[in-house]
């Protein structure tokens, strides 16, 4: 290990290859469990709840662009 925290030899990107997927597999799925949480709710047609299903979709749509990127 040297000062950074990372192995010898082993450069920041491949760390990311590693790490990012595993965060965006997190959000994703965290993301689905906020989605169906508002959607069973019977207040979903107030207008916090509309503001929070489309910042979830947006968050979603984002963190699958990351995933595309990430694996080209």
């Amino acid at each position: 290990m040297n000062e950074t925290g990372m192995m010898d030899g082993e450069s920041p990107s491949e760390v990311y290859l590693f790490i990012l997927p595993i965060i965006v597999t997190l959000g994703l799925g965290g993301n689905i469990i906020s989605l169906v949480t508002i959607f069973h709710s019977r207040l979903r047609h107030i207008s916090a709840n509309v503001y929070l299903i489309v910042l979830t979709a947006a968050d979603s749509v984002f963190l699958f662009g990351v995933l595309l990127i990430c694996f080209k």
